[in-house]
């Protein structure tokens, strides 16, 4: 067995302007994997200023983000996930540190978006 392909992206599950009120639910996006054959995980987290002293000083402005993280040994497989997940939620943010940031952004513009 080779080495796991991963992927991250995250959304702002608070935009309701982008989102049109679609709720990410962590059972939703994890079901996508499992019908799929992949490990999808989902994990919110605050996000803001970088440091200790800006996190203390700012923690109340934090914006939480959701992170996704899709995980398998099949290529095909992690952008067929990522492709359902992109389907229902629209597209993700991707930094460019984050794992597999390029084959996320490959799978986006396949898809047009």
């Amino acid at each position: 067995m080779g080495k796991p392909i991963v992927a991250q992206f995250y959304y702002f599950p608070g935009d309701l302007r982008r989102y049109k009120g679609i709720i990410i639910r962590k059972e939703d996006v994890e079901a996508v994997g499992a019908k799929i054959g992949v490990k999808v995980t989902y994990k919110i987290a605050p996000r803001g200023a970088a440091g200790p002293i800006s996190a203390l000083l700012f923690k109340h402005y934090m914006i939480e983000t959701a992170t996704i993280t899709v995980e398998g040994d099949d290529e095909e497989k992690v952008k067929e996930a990522i492709r359902e997940i992109v389907k229902v939620y629209g597209k993700p943010n991707v930094d460019f540190g984050m794992k597999g940031a390029k084959l996320v952004k490959q799978v986006v513009k396949e898809m047009g978006l």
